[in-house]
């Protein structure tokens, strides 16, 4: 396939604060192979899900919620990549070696990462996970629901409801 010389490029970043309300946010943003911003998505982590996550019980989910970021991306635009490369470019060390890698884990972290994995193969998807600076991470601003960048520049927003029975759907009990 000609697409196959295709390069997309998406920015994910998640953040996590036990004490704020949400107790997390994820954003992803989406960059065509002509460079262009195309979409983006800004949304809070649901409180159910967050505790899924292990919010409450953990020291932090910061890698949780950006698996969580990365997972979303792919699910929502996987057709718009289908058959090409695609870059995925995160801040976080662990989750860039883990997803690299595609270790297998148990409960939710191991069901996202086979879901990633089986998306992949089914659309013929190309994946290569890098790492990006936070201060560069065009996701970063998104991941905390300040989108003004992203509006100046005309880029769409895609509304994505993150709660547990949306999980649950998607990914099976968990």
């Amino acid at each position: 396939s000609a697409r196959l010389c295709d390069t997309w490029f998406i920015f994910t970043d998640a953040f996590y604060e036990a004490e704020s309300n949400p107790v997390a946010g994820v954003g992803g943003v989406i960059v065509s192979p002509h460079g262009t911003i195309d979409e983006y998505f800004s949304e809070p982590v649901e409180e159910e899900l967050a505790v899924m996550l292990g919010h409450g019980t953990k020291g932090t989910i910061i890698f949780e919620a950006e698996l969580l970021a990365v997972w979303t991306a792919i699910k929502i635009w996987h057709n718009r990549f289908s058959d090409s490369m695609l870059v995925v470019y995160v801040d976080n060390d662990a989750l860039r070696g883990a997803y690299a890698a595609s270790t297998s884990r148990s409960g939710i972290v191991g069901r996202m990462l086979e879901m990633l994995n089986l998306i992949e193969e089914k659309y013929n998807i190309h994946v290569w996970v890098a790492r990006v600076p936070t201060k560069c991470n065009i996701a970063d601003n998104p991941s905390r629901f300040d989108c003004s960048d992203l509006e100046r520049c005309n880029a769409v927003r895609k509304r994505v409801l993150l709660d547990l029975d949306v999980l649950r759907l998607n990914l099976g009990e968990v």
